[in-house]
């Protein structure tokens, strides 16, 4: 073996070793924040007020003096950012908001596991999936 063989192969190896170790660092990763973007939703319930306290969710049992004393809640149904898979969150009704049930609505999704609460935006237009993840009741219409 020659010794310009023999160092060209010396310097090879770090090299393979620094570019595998570095192929972690490309690897995709959701964004941070991700569960703060802003999404479209669809009403599905109104939560009850006389509900037990422990039938709510975690971030509405929390709430349970708001809700006996007479702000709406609401359960939102909406597609995950990161799946195909749907998902519920909950958010508190404005006073003057008129909004029915099955109203699609732009939401910026809270997670109810952490006691957050949904942000509602606005309401929004069907978005055009086929109704394939609204609620039966709205794919009648």
């Amino acid at each position: 073996m020659s010794l310009h063989t023999k160092n060209s192969t010396m310097w090879r190896l770090p090299l393979c070793m620094a570019g595998l170790l570095a192929l972690p660092a490309c690897s995709w990763r959701p964004p941070a924040d991700s569960h703060v973007q802003a999404t479209v939703g669809v009403i599905q319930s109104v939560i009850d007020p006389h509900t037990r306290a422990e039938q709510l969710p975690p971030c509405l049992a929390s709430r349970l003096a708001q809700l006996r004393g007479g702000t709406r809640f609401v359960a939102i149904r909406y597609r995950h950012w990161a799946s195909h898979f749907n998902a519920t969150t909950y958010a508190a009704l404005d006073e003057d908001a008129a909004l029915p049930l099955h109203q699609a609505v732009q939401i910026v999704p809270g997670r109810c596991a952490h006691d957050e609460l949904a942000i509602i935006l606005g309401p929004a237009p069907l978005p055009a999936t086929g109704g394939r993840w609204l609620p039966s009741s709205v794919r009648r219409l």
